[in-house]
């Protein structure tokens, strides 16, 4: 079972006993309580038994592999089309801008390799730096970012 399961599992309790709590403290309800003790009680013994499940490697729980095999992920790349911004910046934004393992200035690296033409030119000044990555990514939401003017480049193109 992978570990996103037990996480899964471990938030569903937390919001349950957050619903239990809630119930105790409302004076507007006045009907027997649900039957919810025994739903957290099934979801910890699930976790625990989860977490039995894993085997101790070097002093550390060994996360198992999820049988799933993804394709490698290949982002799309951006050269000034602001029709193409929004795919653009959704498939960045989701795979590498949110991403809490890369450093800014990794994330500058990936973004440099994925634009071209004139949105290479619009941060062709900047160093690759950790604050330059943020002031990159504002200077292409300025330019292409606006939904206005994108709806007008459409607009324009059916017309």
């Amino acid at each position: 079972m992978c570990y996103a399961a037990i996480e899964y599992c471990e938030e569903l309790g937390d919001q349950i006993e957050k619903l239990m709590s809630w119930q105790k403290e409302s004076e507007a309800v006045k009907q027997e309580p649900f039957p919810i003790e025994s739903a957290i009680e099934r979801l910890r013994q699930e976790v625990q038994d989860l977490r039995s499940d894993q085997r101790r490697e070097n002093g550390n729980f060994r996360v198992p592999k999820c049988n799933v095999k993804l394709p490698k992920l290949e982002l799309s790349s951006f050269g000034g089309d602001r029709t193409k911004w929004i795919e653009f910046w959704d498939s960045l934004d989701s795979s590498v801008h949110t991403n809490g393992s890369l450093t800014n200035v990794y994330k500058f690296n990936y973004l440099k390799g994925k634009v071209f033409g004139q949105s290479r030119e619009a941060n062709s000044g900047l160093a690759l730096t950790n604050e330059n990555y943020i002031l990159a990514v504002y200077i292409l939401k300025e330019r292409y970012g606006n939904v206005q003017q994108t709806v007008k480049t459409h607009y324009d193109k059916i017309m």
